[in-house]
């Protein structure tokens, strides 16, 4: 998370001394929410404004519960404070800000959510030259009140409760538990049918005028590979990455967030290869 990628960062001048490079984030936000930025702020002149906004259902039918994703990870961005960009970082309570958007496709409206996420770490300041005045993160589910519901309660704590002489915070409990329960992780013979949709809305100026531009990507489950939507969009990102260094697409030294460093349109080019699509809409005031 957010965090994670500060102290990331400090070791850019340590992996320069090293001659190699290091993409950080290189998965699917951040990652391929930090081309499209990149790829949106390369249409405007000027940047007021950033919003990314992101939203997954899951379609599956499950005869039990199980999590796709890592509800550690999840806990904290429930339990953090979220961070956003207003002319300087600043914090707000998780779940702040909300708003309802229609991400269209197979998501739908979707009720979206401030929490803390990496791209605030890097994209206010890749940006810095182009003005921006504001970046935002915004995520949500259709699932999400049931998640948000056990932090609400107490169980993405940390520190450790006493429970008749055993010491064990709430999250490590929860954890256990969900695991000794077989609830963790899906079966391996079980094919999730999952779809998110990340939204990337840049506003500014281009050419002397007020424009827009949205910028989209489209994930899906994947029955060839057997894989959730989640899985493939953190794992096809970070090998893309990987084999434009090693074919001299990418060159650079030192530790880098993907908006400085990937080629978007080349980028974009693979991932349609692997079956994410990327669209874009640009828009401009007319009086």
């Amino acid at each position: 998370l957010y965090y994670t990628t500060l102290e990331q960062l400090k070791l850019d001048q340590e992996f320069k001394n090293q001659n190699i490079l290091a993409i950080i984030g290189m998965g699917a936000q951040p990652g391929i929410s930090s081309v499209l930025v990149s790829y949106g702020a390369s249409k405007l002149d000027r940047i007021d404004s950033i919003k990314i906004r992101d939203a997954w259902v899951d379609k599956t039918n499950y005869q039990k519960l199980f999590f796709t994703w890592s509800p550690m990870t999840l806990f904290d961005e429930f339990t953090l404070q979220a961070v956003y960009y207003d002319n300087g970082l600043k914090e707000a309570p998780p779940f702040s800000n909300s708003e309802e958007f229609d991400f269209g496709w197979e998501v739908g409206k979707v009720r979206v959510f401030r929490t803390v996420h990496s791209e605030l770490a890097t994209i206010p300041e890749s940006f810095v030259e182009k003005g921006v005045k504001y970046v935002e993160w915004l995520e949500g589910s259709p699932d999400i009140e049931k998640l948000k519901f056990l932090s609400d309660i107490g169980f993405g704590r940390k520190d450790k409760i006493n429970i008749r002489g055993i010491e064990i915070s709430p999250r490590e409990f929860l954890f256990e538990f969900l695991k000794e329960q077989g609830m963790l992780y899906p079966p391996p013979d079980l094919q999730i049918r999952d779809y998110e949709v990340t939204v990337a809305e840049l506003s500014g100026v281009d050419s002397g005028k007020k424009k827009t531009v949205k910028m989209f990507a489209y994930f899906k489950y994947d029955e060839k590979w057997k894989v959730s939507a989640s899985q493939k969009e953190v794992g096809v990102p970070a090998s893309i990455a990987a084999q434009m260094i090693l074919n001299g697409t990418i060159k650079g030294k030192g530790v880098k967030p993907p908006e400085q460093i990937v080629p978007a349109r080349q980028f974009f080019q693979e991932l349609a290869k692997r079956d994410i699509k990327i669209a874009a809409e640009e828009s401009y005031e007319i009086n």
